[in-house]
Parts: structure tokens; sequence; C-alpha cells
């Protein structure tokens, strides 16, 4: 299999937006069974209705 076989990707980037300047970006992560990976429990009472 070569590159030239797999799909082509949508360029998503805007045109002429600089990306290394300060600014605020939303980041989604998807994780299996919402499984914590950037934060852990320390304690505090929560209250999770998916488990």
């Amino acid at each position: 299999m070569t590159s030239e076989d797999l799909p082509r990707r949508k360029k998503i980037r805007l045109e002429g937006y600089d990306y290394s300047a300060n600014g605020l970006y939303f980041v989604t992560i998807c994780v299996t069974e919402k499984y914590q990976v950037l934060w852990e429990n320390v304690g505090a009472n929560t209250v999770c209705p998916y488990k």
C-alpha cells in the first residue's frame, strides 16, 4: 500500500491564521468509557451518572 492509495485528508486549518500566536483553543479528546485521563479525583464528592 502506498500513500497514493490512502484517502486525502481535508485541510481544516484557516488559511492565513497564525496558529503559533497566543489564543484560546477548544480541544476535544475522546476516550473509551469516559476514562479519566487528564485529572484525578482526590477526595472531592462528585456524582457521575455514567457509572
